[in-house]
């Protein structure tokens, strides 16, 4: 991994405690990039702020050494710390390159999430941390970081489980060399998944009605499915609905502008109903 030595100013040599956390960020930026973050921590000094680690739909760069303290946990000044133990001298920080959308909200590629969570499991394995000691850094403090992860808890969630190893199957030869052809062959635990991407048409296989699918595939067509699934939920009714968009899509209901299926489930999901409210709001501003 590339390393690009943050200014001494921004972060303290060496540590205290030895490290038993792993803290999550986002960048607050719009289309960053982890080597201009680690560039820019670099070039200017002065910040009093650092992390570890930049990660994006590429890849991960390294600005501090695990060995030294970053600055990326620390309580702001008048504000006491959520959490009892954690602390910028007993963590690694992980910064989430971001994107931002046309309404103001910021999202993370699901390319970046899956690097953070490789990064995350090696510095797991190194250290014995389990996933109860990864955490955001809302956790930590109360900061609304990353911001995606604390305004929809699903995708902190789906991150989590991709820390986790899936279940095992009863199969003793290496993972690797094993290769499932039919959906009855895939593990119990993910079968569902690939039924559903075959009868969706995502899902081919090679030809002869063979999957050829390794176990390493097939985690990660489950974690993706259900890290989609996170970013972008589907809503059946209107009480299954965010707090912010409940009224609006009641007025919606009661003026016929939205009707749902015959069975009057709405099946709205995420993206739809910011739509919805951000077009609701520019009529109502006429």
């Amino acid at each position: 991994m590339e390393f690009v030595s943050c200014d001494p100013s921004n972060y303290r040599a060496g540590r205290t405690q030895p490290v038993r956390y792993i803290v999550m960020h986002y960048t607050a930026n719009n289309g960053d990039t982890a080597r201009n973050n680690c560039d820019y921590y670099h070039r200017v000094g002065g910040l009093q702020a650092s992390a570890h680690y930049f990660v994006d739909e590429h890849g991960a760069m390294q600005s501090v050494r695990e060995g030294d303290t970053a600055w990326h946990c620390g309580a702001e000044a008048g504000r006491r710390y959520w959490h009892p133990e954690c602390r910028n001298a007993n963590s690694i920080g992980i910064e989430m390159c971001s994107r931002k959308r046309a309404d103001g909200s910021y999202y993370i590629l699901p390319e970046t999430v899956a690097n953070a969570a490789a990064l995350a499991r090696e510095i797991m394995q190194r250290y014995g941390i389990d996933t109860d000691h990864v955490l955001r850094h809302y956790d930590v403090t109360g900061k609304r970081c990353p911001m995606p992860w604390v305004d929809d808890p699903a995708q902190w969630v789906a991150f989590k489980e991709m820390l986790t190893p899936q279940n095992s199957t009863t199969v003793e030869e290496d993972d690797d060399m094993v290769r499932y052809n039919k959906i009855e062959d895939v593990p119990a635990w993910a079968q569902d998944t690939v039924r559903a991407l075959v009868d969706a048409g995502a899902l081919g296989g090679v030809g002869g009605g063979n999957l050829d699918l390794s176990m390493d595939m097939i985690r990660g067509l489950v974690v993706g499915t259900k890290y989609a699934a996170a970013c972008n939920p589907r809503y059946e009714t209107i009480k299954d609905m965010p707090d912010w968009a409940q009224e609006g899509v009641q007025r919606l209901v009661e003026r016929g502008a939205l009707k749902g299926d015959a069975d009057g489930n709405l099946n709205v999901t995420m993206d739809m109903l910011r739509t919805m409210i951000v077009c609701q709001r520019m009529v109502d501003e006429k």
